[in-house]
């Protein structure tokens, strides 16, 4: 065919890192790297199709409008960020609140909603919520038998393959005046 049917592809605007390339034939568009949702999730990229008219004046283009949604893939690991230091009194009843354990998973959708899970030296004394991070007492305490727990917290996504993350936590139990005068 003459110039006139000849069309050719450009990216005129939203592609201003260049991550993107158009094949000038046929308008197919690919990436020149790998893309980050956490560092951009939308790209609005506008292409020009221009055919190919001897004189300037003659050619006659056309502009849409690509949105490249980028989709998450379970690239990112829960990271805890609440404190790693608790204390409670010795007489804290069973179903007192000590710590909320809190994660962040920058991922979206299941691959970044957090589970807790406890574990370590002293668990059943404290339970976790495996849906909320409340740390609370499950059992009464002694300062004078135990006086600190070092409890092991995982985060975990939900994501496929899951990604998790561990912590110790420090319980130390405070003394109350619990014992009668020698």
């Amino acid at each position: 065919s003459d110039e006139n049917g000849r069309v050719e592809y450009n990216i005129v605007s939203g592609d201003d890192d260049s991550v993107f390339e158009i094949d000038l034939d046929n308008g197919t568009i690919r990436t020149r790297r790998a893309l980050d949702r956490e560092t951009k999730s939308l790209y609005n990229l506008v292409v020009m199709a221009s055919d190919q008219a001897r004189l300037p004046h003659h050619r006659l283009s056309s502009t849409v409008q690509v949105s490249v949604v980028v989709k998450d893939v379970n690239d990112m690991w829960p990271e805890i960020v609440s404190p790693k230091e608790a204390s409670v009194g010795e007489n804290a009843a069973p179903g007192t609140l000590v710590l909320a354990v809190k994660a962040v998973d920058k991922d979206e959708g299941r691959n970044g909603y957090v589970e807790y899970r406890l574990g370590g030296t002293g668990a059943s004394a404290f339970s976790l919520g495996p849906v909320d991070g409340l740390l609370r007492v499950s059992q009464p305490l002694d300062r004078e038998r135990t006086a600190n727990y070092s409890l092991e917290v995982t985060a975990k996504d939900r994501g496929d393959p899951p990604r998790s993350t561990k912590t110790t936590l420090l319980v130390t139990v405070l003394d109350m005046n619990d014992n009668s005068p020698v």
